[in-house]
This record gives C-alpha cells, structure tokens and sequence, in this order.
C-alpha cells in the first residue's frame, strides 16, 4: 500500500511552490508597473514646466525683456550678424541659431527662469519679418536639477503690430 502522508505533503509542498511562484511574479508586475507610471509623471510635470515657461518667455519677447541678445525682439534673424560685428554679444552666429540638442538651447539661452526644482531654458531661433509684424521661432527646454527629466517643446509666434 501507499503512504498517504507522503502524498499529501509533496502535493502540499508544490501548491505552496506554485503559490509562491504566483505570489513573485504579481510582484515582479507592481514593480514594474509603479516604475513606468513613475516615469509618466515625471515626463509630466517637466512638460508642465516647459509650458508654463513657454507662456512666460512669450511675455518676455512681447515686452523685449529678454535676459540675453535683446536684439532679437523685433529683429529679422537676417539682421543679427550685424549685432555680432557691433559686438553686441560674444556668442557666433551658430550659437544664437542653434538647436539641434537641449544642449545648445541650454547653454545658449534668451531667457530663463526656475520653477522649483526646474530650470527653464527659452531661445529664440530665428525671426521673419512681415509687414504686420514678426514670426519667431522658438525652442524651450525644462530640465530638473538631477538632469534626468527633460522636455523640449518648439513653438512659433507670430507678434502683430496693431496699425494706427
């Protein structure tokens, strides 16, 4: 004959193994699921900054308070050479114009403001003169203090001239 008690306990011992196999792996799903919406809601409130900046910075190129290269407010980018030759600024024609990384909108800024613990970084690219007024090309990058949260949005912005 058999050893029932024998049975019962291999069968105990792989339900508990199955169940403990279950138990890891609904675990292993949480982890992974708390990191991604983790990483949504950072990715979340760098856009907010960015946007929120964006409005600003909009502020500042209609008032032409601009903290670096005030030229460029109601100045065809054709016209900016000039401005360097005049020694204006230091910065070359490729540092005012390009945006081809966070990097260069960064380190090559318009405008900035924190918000927090975001920085927000604005530069305009370029400008296009039109008889009513300007369009303006623009580059905003917000980035959190620990550089791993960074958004970077482009707008255009037309600036009209009221006639008289």
């Amino acid at each position: 004959m058999f050893n029932k008690k024998g049975y019962i306990l291999l069968f105990t011992l792989i339900f508990s193994l199955a169940g403990l196999f279950l138990l890891l792996g609904l675990s292993h799903l949480l982890i992974g699921y708390s990191k991604s919406t983790g990483s949504i809601r950072r990715y979340t409130t760098s856009m907010a900054a960015a946007t929120g900046g964006a409005l600003e910075c909009i502020n500042a190129i209609k008032e032409c308070n601009l903290i670096n290269n005030n030229f460029k407010c109601q100045k065809d980018s054709s016209t900016w050479i000039d401005f360097i030759n005049n020694g204006f600024t230091s910065w070359t024609l490729e540092d005012l114009t390009s945006h081809t990384k966070p990097e260069d909108i960064i380190n090559f800024f318009d405008w900035q403001k924190s918000y927090d613990n975001y920085q927000v970084f604005c530069k305009i690219v370029a400008v296009k003169g039109f008889p009513n007024g300007y369009l303006y090309a623009i580059e905003i990058v917000s980035r959190k203090t620990n550089h791993l949260e960074t958004s970077w949005i482009s707008i255009g912005y037309i600036l009209e001239h009221s006639g008289s």
